[in-house]
């Protein structure tokens, strides 16, 4: 809880600075679909606005959906602009991060240029990566000349996956009973045992749904657990 707590913060605090500095977020949400994000651009009240930099932020992956372990290296967060995330618009971020806290750290990511670093510095130890990406990328109104051009195409598009994944696992797996406990057990087993490396995030997410919510019954953690170990045993993957 208390790392939970630690991380939390170190998010809204990046949020609140986007915010402060006239990047146009519109709000801190943890259920924003990529959707959503789309429909920021357009104005509603029939004028002609200029489109904002900046048009949402969420948090993706096990720690916003309470499946982070001890070896997970980062808790992730996907802040989503209008235009295509140049190096330039990385740099603002990185310089508005840099000259307004002072309590943060920023680090490049060497696997990507659309990803920074940052972590508190009162716990250095834990780190939020944060990936920008834009929903153009999935829509028909750019050229394909300039998305072919784009070098981290990849990045991004994962980030908008990681997106869905999270909205899909907040509308089915959230509260689903016992759900999140045994998902974050079986990821601890699999960062021990190569026998589960085979299964990735959302293969393990929709296993373990599927199989908690094919029984009436309310099921404890262990129940659970044993339930979707039954289940692989009797040939559910195969």
């Amino acid at each position: 809880m208390h790392i939970n707590l630690i991380r939390y913060e170190t998010i809204r605090q990046i949020f609140r600075i986007l915010r402060s500095n006239g990047y146009g977020v519109g709000g801190f949400s943890q259920s924003t679909s990529e959707s959503e994000v789309t429909t920021a651009q357009t104005p509603t009240n029939g004028k002609t606005n200029n489109p904002r930099i900046l048009i949402g932020c969420i948090r993706c992956g096990p720690f916003s959906k309470k499946t982070y372990i001890k070896a997970d290296a980062y808790a992730d967060m996907v802040l989503t602009c209008t235009p295509l995330p140049t190096p330039e618009l990385v740099q603002r971020m990185t310089d508005t991060f840099r000259e307004v806290s002072a309590d943060l750290t920023i680090e490049s990511d060497p696997t990507s240029g659309v990803c920074v670093i940052i972590s508190a510095n009162y716990f250095p130890e834990l780190k939020c990566r944060v990936m920008i990406t834009s929903p153009s990328l999935r829509s028909e109104e750019d050229s394909e000349g300039a998305k072919s051009e784009f070098p981290e195409k990849a990045m991004c598009l994962n980030a908008l996956a990681m997106m869905r994944s999270t909205k899909w696992y907040e509308n089915h797996c959230l509260y689903l009973n016992s759900c999140h406990q045994v998902i974050r057990l079986i990821r601890d087993l699999r960062s021990r045992h190569a026998v589960w490396e085979s299964l990735n995030d959302h293969q393990l997410e929709l296993l373990v749904s599927n199989v908690i919510d094919s029984t009436p019954s309310i099921l404890n953690p262990a129940e659970a657990f044993k339930r979707v170990l039954e289940a692989i045993s009797s040939g559910y993957l195969a």
